[in-house]
């Protein structure tokens, strides 16, 4: 299949586009730096094209004869008013534009963020894992980040429906793991590095008792995509998480025993519950037989990080 690619140059979107080309897919990437990655630009089947997700003229004619869209990029804003013409703005037009170019599937990068209450809100938290949060879960943001994904996610359905196309979508939690290739990036939050760090140097490494969240590894999540992509389902959204909640305290704890670290480990207790809210999983176990328990490969990225 011929795939349209945003946001391919980035951490979760060059794991996308490796798995692409590694199931022989030709891969058309959106990048507003050519050059930001260019081991990516040399695998077999990859074509990088420079252009912003808001300049539709950037980008319009790489969507003809393109079977997939698979929308990743994000645009960022600071206010309600800039999440909304910077991204959803930006992404409600690549919906429209795709569709009547005649591309036949839309497969939507949005986030857990749509749910966000469940780890923003203090009594969302108290509840603990009553509060698990199914994928019929209805849409509960309460951050901007978080209702821009939950507009783009309806703008999408709309969309679908009107041109009777296919759209799926995918909402990852928090992604981390080594580059795709060399050159690319790791994830964005700096927390498993300032563990490392900390370790490495003997200073005390400072955690909240029971903090942590179903991690997945990029490479893990890339099979997500590549799964919806191969399949007919349509209509559907899935959560791209691991199937067990790990705690920063456990990823600390590991990364001194790695390093031989002798700093201390505060735990600091903020009565977070140690059953906390889940994301349910079973919609990619059931659909796709996939699972992900991410402790080894959290443990081989605690290396790369040693180790760099």
């Amino acid at each position: 299949m011929k795939v349209f690619v945003t946001g391919g140059t980035g951490f979760i979107g060059s794991h996308v586009v490796k798995a692409l080309v590694d199931n022989n897919h030709s891969v058309v990437v959106l990048a507003r730096n050519i050059e930001k990655v260019p081991a990516l630009a040399e695998l077999q089947g990859v074509k990088i094209v420079e252009g912003d997700i808001s300049v539709p003229a950037s980008w319009k004619e790489w969507l003809d004869n393109t079977d997939v869209l698979i929308h990743i990029a994000l645009n960022w804003g600071d206010s309600a008013v800039e999440m909304l013409m910077h991204d959803t703005l930006s992404s409600v037009r690549l919906f429209e534009m795709a569709a009547k170019a005649g591309v036949k599937h839309i497969v939507y990068t949005s986030s857990t963020a749509v749910n966000d209450w469940v780890y923003m809100d203090e009594s969302a938290r108290e509840l603990g894992d009553n509060a698990t949060v199914y994928s019929h879960t209805k849409q509960n943001p309460v951050t901007y980040y978080g209702a821009t994904k939950g507009a783009s996610e309806l703008y999408l359905q709309a969309v679908a429906f009107e041109h009777s196309i296919r759209a799926n979508i995918i909402r990852p939690g928090y992604t981390f793991g080594n580059p795709a290739v060399d050159g690319a990036g790791i994830e964005a939050d700096d927390r498993f590095s300032q563990i490392v760090k900390c370790a490495k140097q003997g200073n005390a490494v400072e955690v909240i008792k029971n903090d942590g969240t179903q991690f997945i590894d990029a490479s893990d999540l890339a099979k997500i995509y590549i799964a919806v992509t191969h399949s007919k389902v349509n209509g559907n959204m899935y959560f791209g998480l691991g199937n067990r909640f790990i705690t920063w305290e456990e990823i600390a704890n590991e990364a001194m025993k790695m390093t031989g670290s002798k700093s201390e480990l505060i735990v600091i207790e903020k009565g977070w519950p140690s059953k906390p809210a889940l994301f349910d999983v079973e919609d990619i176990k059931h659909d796709f037989n996939l699972s992900f328990d991410s402790w080894d490969k959290i443990c081989r990225h605690l290396r790369y990080l040693i180790m760099k």
